[in-house]
């Protein structure tokens, strides 16, 4: 019996639990028919402070919380955080408000959970806190977490009302375990971690209810790669070495359960010893080694270079194809933010977006000199999107279809994921927003059937005038529903009822 399909079987979770398949089916592969989109059922909400200060968090059906962070306003002292609540037809259900905690809270990041939201704020203390708004009971609860002093945050989860806080500690990648309510303080993880360990995104698997993570060692240019597991009280299932045989470099690995059982791991390689991508992989593991391992360079994808211009795409082909005739591969180094797997109608889905870092260059007087020399800094300014890239592969690891979409965004400050990927009866659907405008592709059988198709966001009033739209999000929702949001300066000329300029957090429920 595979190692995997052993472990989870023992505690009867494995996926084959069909009603829990068809729960959370539509969550897990965003599977989007996208020929007719209907956008409509807007809100607007004034802001009352920075942009920065809102986030909004779709809960499947349970429908969106907003949650506002009052804490910079001028009157300081009656600083309060206010949680609003609406359901899936975008009416709102309740409202509440708390004074913000006492001391210095950074927002960190957000989870969900049963209807649930769970947000997390850390404290250069060590301080962590963790704030449930439970949309059932209608109320908002504090959980205050003791972690390590030194602890550096980068992601966490929560699975079953236990948290997994990944971080570094002196440098070194630790992942903390908690129960929420308990008295019991944090735990560190059992894990095989050193300095030169490079901790990818917590992976919540709720159908096998584990959370997975992959790790990559370096030493030197090399690097070496491990996948771990762990149920909802910290035990761990599995921690398995991921060597492959040819000489590559394995730069991200996302983790998934085959229907056998099995280990499936698809992420991004280099040819070298380098940190770039040159190509995308899948391999299969049984618990006791690799079955299997499969590389395919970027220059190999059908449809890799679509993102460009035609002229750049041609050239790069004629590049490429002269490599190939003196046996070597275009280097491309590429940078990718790679989406967790799914599988649908037995194709597993890669989705990746490529990314580069802005720099800008300052002069500034060195205060060792006493002011005397001036030397040039190099400051980071964000990152730039360009493309993003899907690939189907079967349970064999064969590429069945591959596809790029190029992206036009403004610089981030920090990485997320924009671009979303369905895949249905054959059809792969590429889209992302931005600029208050949704974008989509789609790909059938490796043809391109719909180029870039654009459909505008629409605004509360018809003769509105968006000056800016910022913070562009699009995500599922629920059934055949997504949620389009972020932030727009909007100027109406000609309506006397409304505000001349007004600036709003929006979210328009998207129907395809």
């Amino acid at each position: 019996m595979p190692y995997a399909l052993k472990n989870l079987q023992q505690l009867d979770i494995f996926m084959n639990h069909q009603q829990h398949l068809q729960k959370y089916l539509p969550l897990l592969t965003t599977i989007l028919f996208f020929n007719n989109i209907t956008l409509a059922q807007r809100v607007e909400i004034e802001l009352n402070s920075k942009a920065d200060n809102y986030q909004l968090v779709s809960l499947s059906e349970e429908g969106v919380v907003i949650f506002s962070d009052q804490s910079y306003k001028i009157f300081g002292a009656n600083a309060k955080w206010i949680f609003s609540h609406y359901n899936k037809k975008l009416e709102e259900v309740w409202e509440t408000e708390i004074e913000a905690p006492k001391g210095n809270y950074i927002y960190q990041d957000f989870d969900t959970e049963e209807g649930a939201l769970f947000m997390i704020f850390t404290k250069f203390s060590g301080e962590y806190l963790v704030i449930e708004v439970n949309t059932k009971t209608q109320t908002v609860t504090n959980h205050h977490i003791d972690a390590l002093r030194n602890l550096t945050f980068q992601d966490f989860v929560i699975l079953n009302r236990y948290i997994f806080i990944s971080g570094t500690s002196r440098g070194t990648p630790v992942i903390l375990h908690y129960q929420l309510g308990s008295n019991t303080p944090p735990q560190i993880l059992k894990s095989s971690y050193s300095k030169k360990t490079e901790l990818e995104k917590l992976d919540k698997d709720i159908l096998n209810r584990i959370v997975k993570v992959t790790s990559t060692d370096w030493k030197g240019g090399n690097s070496s790669m491990r996948v771990q597991s762990y149920l909802e009280n910290g035990e761990q299932v599995f921690n398995l070495p991921i060597a492959p045989k040819e000489e590559k470099n394995l730069l991200t690995g996302k983790l998934s359960v085959n229907k056998e059982g099995k280990l499936l791991l698809i992420g991004t390689f280099a040819n070298r010893n380098s940190r770039y991508a040159d190509g995308i992989y899948i391999g299969e593991h049984d618990g006791n080694g690799i079955n299997f391992m499969k590389f395919y360079n970027f220059t190999e994808l059908q449809n890799y270079f679509d993102y460009l211009p035609k002229g750049r795409k041609e050239a790069l082909m004629k590049r490429s194809e002269k490599k190939q005739e003196h046996g070597k591969d275009l280097n491309l180094q590429y940078r990718l933010l790679v989406h967790d797997i799914f599988e649908k109608d037995g194709q597993y889905i890669l989705t990746a977006e490529s990314y580069y870092p802005i720099y800008r260059y300052e002069r500034r007087r060195d205060g060792s000199s006493g002011g005397r020399l001036i030397r040039t800094v190099r400051i980071f300014d964000g990152f730039k999107y360009t493309h993003a890239i899907v690939a189907g592969f079967n349970d064999q690891g064969n590429l069945t279809f591959d596809g790029s979409f190029a992206i036009e965004s403004p610089k981030l400050m920090k990485l997320k994921e924009l671009v979303r990927v369905g895949y249905h009866d054959g059809l792969a659907r590429i889209l992302y927003s931005s600029e208050g405008k949704i974008f989509s592709k789609s790909i059938k059988d490796n043809e391109i059937i719909e180029g870039q198709a654009v459909k505008a966001i629409p605004t509360e009033y018809e003769s509105d005038d968006i000056k800016k739209s910022y913070v562009n999000n699009l995500e599922y929702w629920y059934d055949n529903y997504f949620l389009a949001w972020g932030f727009q300066k909007i100027r109406n000329n000609e309506n006397s009822d409304v505000k001349l300029k007004r600036s709003v957090l929006y979210f328009n429920k998207v129907e395809y």
